[in-house]
């Protein structure tokens, strides 16, 4: 890859994650019996960090966790990925966020995440970790697992610097509707594409556009996530655990508050045929994230699973392709994806070359189990962009 990577903050979640491995997922009322459980290190936060470290960048994360054990256990993981945690705070009476997941025999999850201390970071903190960094920084990256606040005091830091900053909208809170118009750069999966559409006509947008962009039949329609992880249908898709099949990136995050599954953003995902329909489905999503590009005055990255990713950067709109994976584990690709691409534009690196380095990455991340254990260093990745 190109020069190493100046600073990277990320700022958010932090959790350990609990896996248990069953043949197949519980449904409503059900317990199923698995192997396990195993304890990965986890949160949208932390992962990215991981993934950023291997991928070359010097990365502070923001963030917090508890004055338990299980926070001291995490900062050490973080540390020995090469992760600086000087920005985590421990905040006493606080448990660490946990994520509890099972994996099922092709890969998909369920998750349900006790945010712990990571609903506590404020604004103040947030603020106090990176106002004294920024010359040192080169791009910053947020996610939402984490108080509005927290998450609007971030961007504001970095766009108030001019600082490239990467706002991985799962799910589309409050404060991502309230960050567009600050030019952070988006990275919604279609369904998120749609949520936040929806709520900036609702708040007064321009109305057709958006109706156009994010009706039911193009996008998945009443209760369709829009996901591109291997949520919960993503076995289809990638072909079974051990299988080839296109994870653009995958998507499978702990803690998506109000998503079946707590699918995240870019894996085997959500079979963009099936979903958003044939060629005019895709022309209609690339509408809709022209439409928050406008709104933004920044870039739009769709991921879109299986069929990769779909950039809209003001007049130029543009799709980069998925390389096929074998899934085993999609938790955690998502933030792989966000990880790489925040990386690689600190390098200075150009958005296409980002974006394609980070679809790369988040392919080779489902491979195994636990979000970071697939997660590929820059030689990994750059061997994988040159097959």
């Amino acid at each position: 890859m190109s020069a190493r990577a100046q600073g990277l903050a990320v700022v958010g979640a932090i959790n350990v994650d609990l896996v248990v491995s069953s043949e197949r997922l519980p449904r409503a009322g059900e317990t199923v019996v698995g192997e396990g459980p195993r304890s990965f290190g986890g949160g949208k936060g932390a992962n990215a960090a991981v993934a950023a470290a291997r991928a070359g960048a010097e990365v502070v994360l923001v963030g917090a966790v508890g004055d338990d054990p299980t926070g001291a256990e995490t900062l050490d993981l973080l540390r020995a990925d090469g992760v600086d945690v000087a920005g985590v705070a421990r905040l006493e009476g606080e448990p660490t966020g946990v994520a509890l997941i099972v994996v099922d025999a092709v890969g998909e999850n369920q998750i349900a995440v006790g945010a712990g201390a990571n609903g506590a970071l404020d604004a103040a903190a947030v603020r106090a970790a990176l106002e004294p960094r920024v010359a040192e920084l080169g791009c910053v990256l947020v996610s939402t697992e984490i108080p509005d606040d927290a998450v609007l005091a971030a961007v504001d830091v970095a766009t108030a610097a001019g600082l490239p900053c990467v706002l991985n909208p799962a799910p589309p809170t409050p404060a991502v509707e309230r960050s567009v118009p600050r030019g952070a750069i988006l990275t919604p999966n279609a369904g998120e594409l749609r949520d936040l559409l929806a709520r900036l006509r609702d708040d007064g947008g321009t109305g057709d556009a958006v109706d156009h962009a994010t009706g039911s039949a193009r996008l998945g329609g009443a209760g369709a996530s829009g996901d591109l992880a291997a949520g919960a249908e993503g076995h289809a898709r990638p072909g079974g655990a051990g299988k080839p099949g296109n994870a653009a990136g995958a998507a499978s995050d702990p803690a998506r508050p109000g998503d079946p599954g707590g699918r995240d953003g870019l894996a085997a995902g959500a079979d963009s045929h099936a979903r958003y329909g044939d060629a005019a489905g895709s022309g209609d999503l690339a509408a809709a994230a022209r439409n928050l590009a406008s709104r933004s005055g920044a870039p739009v990255i769709v991921t879109r699973g299986g069929d990769g990713v779909l950039v809209a950067d003001g007049e130029e709109t543009f799709e980069l392709p998925a390389p096929a994976a074998t899934v085993v584990d999609t938790t955690g690709a998502g933030d792989t994806f966000n990880g790489v691409l925040a990386t690689r534009l600190a390098a200075g690196d150009d958005l296409r070359r980002a974006v394609e380095l980070a679809v790369a990455a988040a392919s080779i991340s489902v491979g195994k189990q636990g979000a970071r254990e697939g997660m590929p260093t820059s030689e990994e990745i750059e061997a994988a962009v040159l097959v």
